[in-house]
């Protein structure tokens, strides 16, 4: 797991967003910092497109299942 850098950790909701608390230190992101914090959300995100595609294919073999028997419903209505 990618680690956080401090920076980010020191965020704190306020009225109208977040605080960055920036001003009062020195220390701001470096480039370096965002990256990795980009690079972190990006893994998150590509995690969860497969577990979006993963739910599709399932969605798609339970509409298969409906489909399937619905027609065995219809055989066995006939045959009674």
């Amino acid at each position: 797991m990618v680690e956080v850098p401090a920076i980010f950790l020191s965020l704190k909701p306020v009225e109208s967003g977040f605080d960055y608390n920036m001003a009062d230190s020195s220390a701001e992101p470096t480039i370096r910092n965002v990256m990795v914090l980009l690079r972190s959300v990006s893994s998150r995100r590509q995690c969860l497109e497969t577990k979006m595609s993963v739910m599709k294919s399932i969605e798609k073999r339970m509409e298969c299942f409906e489909k399937d028997m619905k027609q065995l419903w219809v055989v066995h209505e006939a045959r009674a």
